[in-house]
């Protein structure tokens, strides 16, 4: 009986010590394994909207080089080169439509014997495609209001001033090419009629000007 009790309790040793063996020998084969990693946290940071996306605003600014032609009684008088600046803010109404508003574009036209400088506030409707590579083609209509303050020089030494204030209207075409997000340079053609008549006059008075544009613009 007590041979018995002993083989017993050896052999419930020997299976203790064998099981034990094979845990290990298994921890070992397929080492300890990392405990996984941490799912990452949202960004709180909020997106920029897409370019000419409903709700996105555009701001930015041009200047332009331009070819102006004088209009006095009706008769266009020769071309005269002028130097234009013009900042701009639009909000996109729905995809692709944007109203826009050139708070204070100011040109100015000087020769030997006139100095004209005109300052407009422009509203402009206008549409922006789409492409792929980052190149929205756009076309615009323009109309507004502009104030013109004229200076005079006389042949005999004597100088003279008048301002006039009247209608302009006119449109814009061209591309702009994100460059980076949110960024955008464009170039554009504007062709713009500006009316300056006086209370007696009875023939159209102003100036048409043909006008190329490179400008700069963020959209928020």
């Amino acid at each position: 009986m007590k041979a018995f009790f002993i083989r017993g309790i050896a052999s419930v040793v020997v299976a203790v010590v064998v099981a034990t063996a094979a845990t290990l020998a298994q921890s070992v084969e397929l080492g300890e394994q990392p405990p996984p990693a941490p799912l990452p946290e949202e960004s709180t940071t909020p997106l920029r909207p897409a370019f000419a996306k409903k709700g996105s605003v555009e701001l930015g600014g041009s200047v332009g080089y331009s070819s102006s032609s004088q209009v006095e009684n009706g008769s266009t008088d020769d071309a005269i080169s002028t130097f234009l600046i013009a900042p701009h803010v639009g909000y996109f109404i729905s995809d692709g439509v944007e109203i826009g508003l050139n708070p204070l574009s100011i040109s100015v036209i000087s020769t030997e014997s006139v100095s004209l400088t005109t300052v407009h506030s422009l509203m402009s409707f206008s549409y922006n495609g789409t492409t792929a590579n980052g190149v929205h083609p756009f076309i615009e209509g323009l109309f507004g209001f502009a104030i013109q303050q004229a200076s005079y020089q006389s042949s005999f030494g004597g100088s003279s001033s008048d301002s006039r204030n009247g209608l302009s209207f006119g449109g814009r075409g061209g591309v702009k090419y994100e460059i980076a997000s949110g960024a955008l340079l464009n170039a554009s053609l504007q062709y713009l009629q500006v009316t300056l008549n006086g209370d007696n006059d009875r023939e159209r008075n102003g100036y048409n000007t043909l006008a190329f544009e490179l400008g700069f613009s963020v959209n928020l």
